[in-house]
């Protein structure tokens, strides 16, 4: 029983960041194409990079901001879904 619960436990968390992951993703590609700027914070550096300004730095941090978590979110989804059907 106890390791069933663990399984299931694990998959759901799996399936629920996943899809957290794929939404903040999205919302943030969505913001940042519209804007033409892409505004991140690491510790306490801030960092803006505009499409205007720096086009590769943009659709560079695009990706690492944005893309990045949409597809392991993705994955993440498939892993809990599999994970949970096989139960």
């Amino acid at each position: 029983m106890g390791v069933y619960l663990f399984k299931l436990a694990l998959f759901g968390m799996s399936l629920l960041f996943g899809l957290v992951a794929i939404f903040l993703g999205s919302v943030t590609a969505y913001a940042a194409i519209s804007n033409g700027e892409l505004t991140y914070i690491v510790g306490r550096i801030s960092t803006t990079v505009s499409r205007t300004d720096d086009p590769s730095g943009f659709w560079r941090s695009l990706m690492l901001w944005s893309v990045l978590p949409i597809v392991g979110g993705a994955a993440a989804v498939w892993f809990g879904r599999r994970g949970l059907g096989k139960l």
